[in-house]
């Protein structure tokens, strides 16, 4: 009767040894703290396996590529609501007949420098996720060699403060229909004929008051 329940204990604490190691092996690949703190134990005896060497580089490049990832997440976020800010405040100066055009040219700019940084942070991102071995160099390579010419041909001749308005003088229906195709709940307007006109002799009266006015 002793010696059976010996066994059965021997059985029993085989049983559960193997379930834990079982349970902890699983523990040290799926957590990060389980394997920190289990490698840290085997460094302290001087053990150091193969698989663990492997699991530590795995991980490091994992929180690399995550590292890279939270960064250019904040960069954009950051840049957006920067963005929001800027178009809030200026909407105002905008809507100053004439002289609000140096407001809409110098946003504008702004803009377009935006749109180039984010693309250029996603050009980044993806060459992080690319290479996952060595995902920061990766993504700075990748941010080097991102030309925002490709993506916006315009970028690096925006028209001036005199091209913004001298386009609106010369056909304000033309300007009208091209702000409409990317603006939504514009109002349906028709400048064409008489009205065009109109509206470009009131443009060059208010043109000739800002000369008068600045002493020009």
């Amino acid at each position: 009767m002793i010696i059976r329940t010996l066994r059965f204990s021997a059985k029993s604490v085989f049983a559960l040894l193997l379930v834990a190691s079982i349970a902890l092996n699983i523990a040290t690949v799926t957590i990060s703290g389980v394997y920190s703190a289990v490698s840290g134990a085997a460094s302290a005896v001087g053990l150091s396996t193969v698989a663990a060497r492997e699991f530590g580089e795995k991980l490091t490049r994992r929180k690399a590529a995550q590292k890279a990832v939270r960064r250019t997440s904040s960069r954009v976020t950051q840049r957006m609501a920067k963005g929001a800010a800027r178009n809030t405040a200026t909407a105002f100066g905008e809507a100053i007949p004439l002289i609000g055009v140096a407001v809409i040219a110098g946003g504008l700019a702004l803009e377009v420098q935006d749109a180039c940084d984010t693309a250029r942070d996603m050009a980044g991102l993806e060459g992080a996720i690319s290479d996952p071995d060595n995902p920061e160099e990766a993504q700075r390579k990748a941010m080097e060699a991102f030309e925002c010419s490709e993506l916006i041909p315009e970028a690096e001749d925006l028209p001036s403060i005199e091209d913004i308005w001298g386009g609106m003088l010369s056909a304000p229906g033309k300007a009208w229909d091209a702000a409409a195709e990317y603006v939504d709940d514009l109002p349906e307007i028709e400048l064409s004929g008489y009205t065009e006109q109109l509206v470009i002799a009131a443009g060059k009266r208010m043109e000739g008051f800002l000369d008068w006015w600045s002493g020009e």
